[in-house]
């Protein structure tokens, strides 16, 4: 299954966790290659989720959609804040 793109990675376990994986792969068949890179990309893909995907409950939905919708004034801090920035950015 070697193509010229593939490229190598290469980790060092203990013994325990090389033997937990044989043995999870024999239990499914298949190879340790094929289960190591299924189980890699899996966990990438879940650990880039948790990172960049925000997810709320409903009452957390409706509350930011509201604030959208109907924004607050901008207090003190907010306008010093913004005068600032535009100070910095010689705007």
């Amino acid at each position: 299954m070697s193509a010229k793109n593939d490229e190598r990675l290469v980790a060092r376990i203990p013994k325990e966790q090389k033997e937990l994986v044989e043995y999870a792969v024999s239990l499914i068949g298949g190879n340790v290659s094929d289960f190591v890179r299924s189980t890699v990309e899996k966990e990438a893909k879940k650990t880039i989720k948790e990172y960049k995907v925000l997810e709320l409950s409903k009452r957390d939905s409706k509350a930011f959609i509201e604030t959208l919708n109907n924004p607050p004034e901008p207090n003190e801090a907010l306008k010093e804040a913004a005068k600032a920035h535009k100070e910095l950015m010689g705007e």
